[in-house]
């Protein structure tokens, strides 16, 4: 099973993956092998730096953050089997139930695909409108 959704009724964007990594399944956390450049991004978009950028911060905190500037953060598959962290090795994958995002999220404006198997799946979340 992967992790649960990030978002509440005032997330604008969401940012959907494909499935969680080694690392993110074993700390119940998005992003989290220590190589991954999500979080820096978002605190160099936010202006946030030194002990304030959020891959220094606790992930509570950086969950905080993010849905404060209306961020949320999912996965189009909600189980999957794979060896590793790889996206080519995904089988047997179990869609999310995507079409959930307009109801947790009424104002959503947007979905960003991070990755190309997120992306395969485009057609279903521009169905949501």
């Amino acid at each position: 099973m992967g992790l649960a959704a990030i978002v509440s009724p005032d997330t604008r964007l969401i940012v959907l993956g494909s499935f969680p990594g080694v690392a993110s399944l074993a700390s119940q956390q998005y992003y989290a092998h220590p190589r991954n450049h999500f979080w820096p991004i978002l605190s160099a978009l936010w202006g946030l730096q030194g002990d304030r950028a959020l891959q220094r911060r606790p992930y509570d905190e950086r969950v905080t953050t993010a849905l404060a500037h209306g961020l949320g953060i999912w996965d189009v598959y909600a189980a999957c089997q794979r060896e590793g962290s790889l996206d080519s090795a995904i089988e047997q994958a179990e869609l999310n139930a995507l079409h959930l995002l307009r109801t947790w999220a009424p104002g959503l404006r947007g979905i960003a695909h991070n990755g190309g198997e997120s992306a395969r799946h485009m057609k279903i979340t521009q169905s949501l409108g």
